[in-house]
């Protein structure tokens, strides 16, 4: 008998493929998985306005872990069952830290997009994610409240200096990378593992009872953490170091050859 009984996908990479639609058979494995009573989390760095399209498509209730782990809820409730912010002093810092900087970043605000400049990032991202941003043209009371998370923008190597040595010392956040060009920056102790412990325990299923697949950076606690840790063909390196199976790329339904193999 097959032991899993939650699977955990990422979206970026590895439930959509390189040109951001959900493979059919992909959609068909998820939906089999589901009508047996499997449990399928989407996990995943986008906000829900940025994942709805996603969700809805497949059209199953099912949770939503979002924002990196700050959030959970559940694909059709919105009801929040867990919601973690960064202070609001220290998101003040970092932003500010960011524009000394002069750097582009963009915030999520309770499900709501700010970017501190309109530029080529901006466009990238609304694109990336068919969410428009409100552009912050004051400070305004309030403003750095109940922030899920960040993302600092900006080429590869002056991220890695920005993790090494601009943030490294900054009380109450954690910060990775989710693409070459893209730093998220989330409260302290939050990733996609930490939320996916919390997400099975509230459903009593045990570690060794789930799967965590995913492709990038920000997967790696999860797939740390699961029972099975998948990577998938496409995974950056370090990812599938880390993982106790490949499974095929996000072209060639690598989410559904692990469903129907282990689930």
């Amino acid at each position: 008998m097959k032991k899993y009984k939650l699977i955990a996908i990422d979206i970026d990479g590895t439930l959509l493929t390189n040109d951001k639609k959900i493979l059919i058979e992909t959609k068909k494995d998820i939906t089999d998985a589901y009508n047996r009573g499997r449990i399928i989390c989407i996990c995943t760095g986008r906000g829900y306005p940025a994942a709805k399209r996603y969700v809805d498509e497949l059209d199953l209730n099912i949770p939503l872990i979002l924002y990196n782990g700050s959030r959970v809820r559940m694909s059709k409730d919105p009801k929040v069952l867990f919601n973690q912010v960064i202070d609001e002093l220290v998101a003040k810092n970092v932003y500010d830290i960011i524009n000394r900087h002069d750097g582009t970043c963009c915030f999520w605000k309770e499900d709501t997009l700010y970017f501190n400049k309109n530029d080529k990032y901006a466009l990238y991202y609304e694109d990336l994610t068919k969410v428009k941003p409100n552009f912050i043209t004051d400070i305004y009371d309030g403003l750095f409240e109940n922030i899920n998370k960040f993302i600092w923008f900006a080429d590869s190597e002056f991220l890695e200096i920005v993790q090494q040595e601009i943030l490294n010392d900054v009380v109450g956040i954690d910060y990775f990378k989710s693409n070459t060009e893209l730093l998220e920056i989330v409260p302290e102790n939050v990733n996609k593992g930490n939320t996916l412990k919390y997400l099975g325990e509230s459903l009593g299923i045990i570690q060794e009872e789930i799967i965590a697949v995913g492709d990038e950076a920000n997967d790696l606690s999860m797939i740390k953490f699961a029972g099975m840790g998948v990577a998938m063909g496409n995974a950056k390196d370090i990812v599938k170091e880390n993982a106790q199976y490949i499974t095929l790329s996000n072209e060639e339904n690598g989410v559904g050859e692990v469903i129907k193999k282990f689930m």
